[in-house]
């Protein structure tokens, strides 16, 4: 099973991206277990543990690299003392520093293609337990929704450390273009701008975030700058950018009107992003 994300990994994430708050949490104890990995972390594993409790896991919080291409990877080694001896070790988890189970990936020997790399599935009890190689992944598109390498990189290091500030509380532009959408949010913006609205600071705009989603708490309205048919959106703060799709129903923004007439007022009545 691949990687999969706790959704309050995901709201926290949204929050610090919209504006509405930033978050402290950061990734903490890996522990491990055989059996199934979950549907997801909030579903409690039915293997058996390596450790007793999560902080008695291996504790990799200090031990992160600074996130690029949306990925930040241990920087070195990391080992705890296993309370219980388990064999066929399947997958990991990561708690935060809390104790809530943010992130499931699998465990693997080196060239297995796990999340978590260790030199051994099996553990005994009372000897170190080692993990070589771990890495947390912001994915940079989920459907239509796309993210540009700076924001992947930002929303990872709000929980691989303390280093990055997404902007909470800031506004954000939220801007129409016409034609094809970029391939990806990194890649220069095309057509014409068409129009571009302004965020409220705080994160007002925007409701909270939930299920690993959050709406627009409101209407946002401004004249159209230019005549064109909207063709995709792009939702910047600074140099992070969000890149979704555009339509009157069934997208990620949602206008009154796809087609703008310059001076024309055009209303921006829902939008959603989902990580």
């Amino acid at each position: 099973m691949a990687t999969t994300f706790n959704p309050a990994f995901k709201n926290l994430a949204i929050d610090s991206l919209t504006g509405r708050a930033s978050t402290t949490q950061t990734i903490r104890y890996l522990q491990f277990y055989n059996g199934s990995q979950p549907a997801d972390p909030t579903v409690t594993p039915a293997g058996t543990a390596v450790f007793s409790s999560y902080s008695a896991a291996v504790d990799v919080s200090t031990y992160m690299s600074q996130p690029a291409a949306g990925i930040s990877a241990l920087a070195s080694a990391r080992s705890a003392n296993a309370t219980n001896a388990v064999s066929s070790i399947t997958f990991a988890r990561l708690y935060g520093s809390s104790g809530t189970a943010m992130v499931d990936c699998v465990a693997s020997l080196s060239g297995g293609g796990g999340g978590v790399i260790v030199p051994t599935l099996n553990s005994s009890a009372g000897v170190a337990f080692q993990v070589d190689s771990f890495s947390v992944k912001m994915p940079l598109a989920n459907g239509t929704i796309k993210l540009n390498a700076a924001l992947a990189n930002a929303l990872v290091a709000a929980f691989a450390n303390t280093a990055a500030n997404i902007g909470a509380g800031a506004s954000a532009s939220i801007k129409i273009y016409s034609g094809s959408a970029p391939s990806t949010a990194d890649a220069p913006a095309t057509g014409t701008l068409l129009a571009t609205f302004t965020t409220a600071s705080g994160g007002t705009s925007w409701n909270a975030a939930s299920a690993g989603s959050a709406a627009l708490a409101s209407a946002l309205n401004v004249n159209a700058s230019a005549t064109g048919t909207a063709g995709y959106v792009r939702m910047e703060k600074g140099t992070y950018v969000l890149q979704g799709s555009v339509g009157t129903s069934g997208a990620d923004f949602i206008v009154d009107s796809t087609s703008l007439t310059s001076g024309n007022n055009v209303s921006l009545t829902n939008a959603t992003i989902i990580l």
